[in-house]
């Protein structure tokens, strides 16, 4: 279950960076509902809160999809 864990961490940091909203949604749910049974802790408790914040407002469709371009990398990785 852990190498399951970190394959859908990898595959939603992926996601992250391209932007793509359905694999956003896709990974977090199946890493969420997998990190809770793995650690038997509530997952928001154990992400920083402004990675979580980037992933809800993608999911809640609060982020309009754009193209990422390469100088905005930094700015995704703070």
């Amino acid at each position: 279950a852990l190498k399951r864990l970190m394959i859908l961490k990898a595959d939603l940091q992926t996601a992250l960076e391209t932007n793509n909203r359905e694999d956003i949604i896709r990974y977090f749910n199946e890493f969420k509902a997998l990190y809770e049974e793995v650690t038997s802790k509530k997952f928001e408790d154990d992400i920083p809160e402004e990675k979580l914040k980037q992933i809800q407002s993608v999911i809640n469709g609060t982020v309009a999809e754009t193209v990422v371009k390469e100088d905005t990398e930094e700015e995704i990785l703070m």
